[in-house]
């Protein structure tokens, strides 16, 4: 699952430039061909709800991964630290 802020909406930004448009349409179809799940967000979208509903979304990800792998559970590296499964579920979380 892959997560994407759209900023600089109002002023112009990259993201409203055709060569910065462009290279995103790129990032996002070669991440869907990677096989992500590909979120966008504006900054109007970061709300409480939103937030939630995708923390909801990270745990079915990770139930859904630990039944279907038949390989030992592995500890996850996000940011610095290292999170098993239920402490990347908490970290979503708060």
């Amino acid at each position: 699952m892959l997560i994407e802020v759209e900023g600089g909406i109002w002023v112009n930004g990259r993201h409203n430039r055709a060569a910065g448009f462009n290279a995103d349409l790129e990032k996002y179809l070669a991440a869907g061909l990677a096989g992500w799940r590909v979120f966008r967000f504006g900054p109007d979208q970061i709300t409480l709800e939103n937030v939630e509903r995708m923390a909801e979304q990270v745990r079915d990800e990770i139930r859904r991964f630990s039944t279907e792998s038949t390989l030992d559970e592995k500890p996850q590296i996000v940011g610095s630290e290292l999170l098993d499964a239920n402490q990347a579920v908490k970290k979503v979380e708060s």
